[in-house]
C-alpha cells in the first residue's frame, strides 16, 4: 500500500465512523424545512471529508493498479452511502418522501396486493409492487423500510452492471475508471426513492452482459439456454415497467444499428455479431399487446402521448418553462435554485461528457476510432436525442434526471473512457491539466450530489402519518376535509389502492379548490368556520415552512398560513380541536 494513500484511507474510515456516530446520536427528530439541518453543519463536513478521502484514494489506487486499495476505497464510499441512505430513519421519519411523491402510490399498490392477494385492475406494472408485498409477508416489516433497502440494492446493481459492461466490452482498467465516474450519486432522488422505472432501468446493463456471454459461448446447448434466459429476462423488464422496458428494447436495436453503421463506415470486419439479441428483443416485445394494450391506465397514458405528439398538448419542457415563468423568481434566482442547485450535477456530467464527445465524434467521422468507441459515441448522441424527444412531447416523465437517463449512463462511459485514454499517456505532461480537471469534476459531483437528493421544500414526518391515519379511521366521510398540500396519494398509501376511491370520496386532494384551507386560515377579518364551512380542517407543522422560500410575488398569489394563524384558532368560536399529536391537529368547523 502506498503510504500516502494508506493515511488517506485511515482518515476516510475515521470520518465514516464519526459520521455514523453523529447521525445515530445527534439527528434531531421532528420536522425540519430541509432534513440536512437535523444534524449540525460540522457533521456534513465530516461526511464530505470521508467522501473526498474515498474518491481520492480510489483514483490513486486505479492509477497504480492496486486492487486491494481499490476495494478498500469502494468499501469506504459504500459505508458512507449506507449511513446516508438510512439517515432519514434516524431522524424518526417512516421514510423520506415529498407529499405528492410517487413512492406513496407504489407502497399503496403493494399494500393492496398484500391485503387482497390479487393485482388491482389499474396496476399496469405490478412486478415491483408484488416484490414489496412479498417482502412484507416474509419479514412483517413496514412497507416504507423496503423503499430504502431496495433503492440501495438496485442502484448498486446499476453501478455493477455498468462496470461489468465496461469490463466485458473493454478492459479491466477501463472498467475501473468507469466505476470511478459512476460512483457519485448523480441520479439525484432516484438513487434513494424506490421507483419501478429505476429498478428496471438498473437491470438493463445486465442484458448486454448476457449478450457478451452468448457471444463468447460456442456450445449450441449453452447458447440455447442463454437465449432462453435472455428472452425471459427481457420479458421481465418489459412487464416490470412500460418505459424502461422500451428503453431496453430501444438500446438493443440502437446498438445493433450503430454496429452495422460503424462496420460499414470503417469498412472493417470488427463488428460484433448481435443478430441473436435482436431476435430476443423481437420475441420479448410480444408481451406488449398481451399485457399493456388490455390495461385502461395504459390506454389513457397512450392517449396523452398521442395528443402531445400531434400538438394538442404541451410537452414537459414547455410545462417546466411555464412554471418557471410563473414562480416570481428572477432568471439568476432560477439558475441558482435549479440549474446549479437541484440539477447541477446532471448538467455538470452531461456538459463535461459533451465536451469529451466532440473529439470522439471527430475521430468517428475521420474513421479513426475503434468499433466500441464509435458505438459509445453514437449511443451518447442517441441518448441526447431521446431526452429532447421526451422533453418536447408529454411522455409523463418530465424530471431532467429521468429524461436524460440514457445520456447520463453513457456519460459514465464517456468520462471513464477519457480517464482511461489519459492514463495510457500519463508520462506526457501535455494531458496533466485535462486529467486533473476530470478528477476535479468527479470529486465535485461526489461531494455535491448527496446534497441534492433530499432537496425538497416539503417532506412527510411520522406525526403526519399518524394524524392522517387517525383522521381516515374516525372521520365522517360525508363531511369535507380542508387542508394544504395533502395529496390523495397519501391516502392511497395509508389505506391501499384497493380502496378504489373516486376523487369525490378522497379525504385529501392538492388539486381540488374545495379541499383547500383559506389563506391565513380565514383569520384576517373573518373566521375559519365562516370561510371554510362545516367539516374538518387540518393544520400541521410543515405548513409553517414550505412557503418561506417563495418569492414575494409568489407569496401574494399562493395560499398559506403561519404558526400564529394556527394559534389564533384556539380563540375562534367556529372551530373546536378534536385531535392533536403536537405536530398535526384536526379541527371541527
Amino acid at each position: 500500500m502506498n503510504d500516502q494513500r494508506g493515511w488517506i484511507l485511515v482518515l476516510g474510515y475515521f470520518a465514516s465512523i464519526l459520521f455514523a456516530i453523529f447521525v445515530v446520536t445527534a439527528a434531531a427528530k421532528g420536522y425540519h424545512p430541509t432534513i440536512y439541518r437535523a444534524v449540525p453543519l460540522f457533521v456534513w463536513g465530516v461526511f464530505v471529508v470521508g467522501l473526498l478521502a474515498g474518491f481520492v484514494s480510489l483514483y490513486s489506487a486505479i492509477r497504480e493498479r492496486s486492487h486491494k486499495d481499490m476495494v478498500r476505497s469502494v468499501l469506504l464510499i459504500g459505508c458512507l452511502y449506507l449511513v446516508f441512505w438510512f439517515y432519514p430513519m434516524q431522524m424518526g421519519l417512516r421514510f423520506w418522501t415529498p407529499p405528492r411523491g410517487d413512492l406513496l402510490m407504489h407502497f399503496g399498490e403493494a399494500k393492496a396486493i398484500a391485503a387482497t392477494h390479487s393485482i388491482p385492475e389499474l396496476n399496469i406494472y405490478p412486478l415491483s409492487h408484488i416484490l414489496i408485498a412479498e417482502l412484507h409477508f416474509v419479514t412483517n416489516l413496514r412497507f416504507g423500510v423496503f423503499g430504502t433497502i431496495l433503492s440501495l440494492l438496485y442502484y448498486s446493481m446499476l453501478i455493477a452492471g455498468i462496470v461489468l459492461v465496461a469490463r466485458r466490452y473493454g478492459t479491466p482498467l477501463l472498467a475501473r475508471y468507469v466505476l470511478l465516474a459512476a460512483l457519485p450519486l448523480v441520479f439525484n432522488k432516484y438513487t434513494h426513492s424506490f421507483m419501478p422505472w429505476m429498478l428496471i432501468f438498473s437491470l438493463i446493463p445486465l442484458v448486454f452482459v448476457l449478450f457478451d456471454v452468448w457471444e463468447r459461448t460456442r456450445d449450441r446447448r449453452q447458447r440455447a439456454l442463454i437465449s432462453l434466459s435472455g428472452i425471459g429476462f427481457l420479458m421481465f423488464l418489459l412487464l416490470g415497467h412500460l418505459m424502461s422496458g422500451l428503453v431496453a428494447v430501444g438500446a438493443i436495436f440502437g446498438v445493433q444499428a450503430l454496429s452495422e453503421v460503424v462496420a460499414w463506415w470503417r469498412t472493417t470486419s470488427e463488428q460484433r455479431s448481435t443478430s441473436a439479441p435482436v431476435a430476443w428483443a423481437f420475441i420479448s416485445v410480444l408481451v406488449y399487446p398481451v399485457w399493456y394494450l388490455s390495461q385502461r391506465s395504459f390506454q389513457r397514458a397512450f392517449s396523452t402521448i398521442v395528443l402531445s405528439v400531434i400538438g394538442a398538448a404541451a410537452g414537459s419542457a414547455s410545462q417546466q418553462v411555464s412554471r418557471a415563468s410563473g414562480s416570481g423568481f428572477s432568471t439568476m434566482q432560477l439558475i441558482r435554485r435549479f440549474v446549479i442547485g437541484k440539477w447541477g450535477t446532471l448538467f455538470l456530467y452531461l456538459g463535461v461528457a459533451g465536451l469529451i464527445w466532440l473529439p470522439l465524434a471527430y475521430r468517428a467521422l475521420r474513421r479513426r476510432g475503434s468499433h466500441q468507441e464509435n458505438v459509445m459515441t453514437g449511443l451518447f448522441a442517441g441518448g441526447g436525442v431521446f431526452a429532447v424527444f421526451l422533453l418536447v412531447f408529454n411522455f409523463i416523465a418530465s424530471n431532467p434526471y429521468r429524461v436524460h437517463q440514457v445520456t447520463l449512463v453513457m456519460a459514465f462511459f464517456v468520462i471513464g473512457s477519457a480517464l482511461y485514454w489519459l492514463s495510457e499517456r500519463h508520462q506526457s505532461n501535455d494531458y496533466a491539466v485535462v486529467r486533473s480537471c476530470l478528477v476535479v469534476v468527479i470529486l465535485g459531483a461526489a461531494v455535491w450530489s448527496p446534497f441534492t437528493i433530499y432537496d425538497e421544500d416539503e417532506h412527510i414526518i411520522e406525526t403526519e402519518f399518524e394524524g392522517a391515519e387517525h383522521h381516515l379511521e374516525y372521520r365522517n366521510p360525508e363531511m369535507q376535509t380542508k387542508t394544504l398540500h395533502m395529496s390523495h396519494v397519501l391516502e392511497t398509501y395509508l389505506v391501499g389502492s384497493h380502496a378504489d376511491l373516486s376523487w369525490q370520496q378522497w379525504a385529501f386532494s392538492i388539486y381540488k379548490p374545495e379541499y383547500q384551507l383559506p389563506k391565513h386560515l380565514g383569520q384576517n377579518g373573518s373566521s375559519l368556520g365562516a370561510t371554510a364551512g362545516t367539516g374538518y380542517a387540518i393544520t400541521k407543522e410543515r405548513d409553517y415552512y414550505w412557503w418561506r422560500g417563495a418569492s414575494e410575488q409568489r407569496k401574494r398569489e399562493i395560499v398559506y398560513y403561519t404558526r400564529e394563524d394556527a394559534r389564533q384558532l384556539m380563540g375562534d368560536s367556529s372551530t373546536a380541536r378534536i385531535y392533536s399529536n403536537g405536530k398535526f391537529t384536526i379541527w371541527r368547523t
